[in-house]
């Protein structure tokens, strides 16, 4: 399993790719169990995006998915489909792009920013 956790200056994010598919999600209080730790709560509680991006060199993992997690952390995992994203760090802003494709076909899916 690989992981990242960047928390370059003032962006908070943690990315890891071993699960193979593509999810996104802020934490914050609607993620149960809350708190996620023990108090006193840290403060990145709040405000970290957890981005899940595995399928850059294995294959999707196309499995069902109940609709509500599917929503709550926008899943994505097509058949036949890879995912990757890339971080630009200009300034006080963070842009990821997140794409996906087949085949050497990609394309921006997602797109999101944080700003500081």
């Amino acid at each position: 399993m690989n992981f990242f956790l960047f928390h370059i200056g003032v962006f908070p994010m943690y990315v890891c790719d071993h699960i193979h598919l593509y999810a996104r999600r802020t934490i914050d209080n609607s993620v149960v169990p809350f708190p996620q730790t023990t108090f006193p709560t840290p403060l990145w509680q709040n405000n970290v995006v957890h981005l899940l991006c595995g399928t850059c060199v294995a294959g999707p993992d196309s499995s069902y998915i109940d609709p509500a997690v599917r929503t709550d952390w926008n899943v994505n995992n097509n058949r036949k489909t890879y995912y990757f994203s890339v971080i630009d760090i200009f300034g006080n802003t963070a842009t990821v792009n997140s794409y996906k494709g087949f085949t050497g076909q990609y394309k921006v899916f997602e797109t999101f920013t944080i700003t500081k």
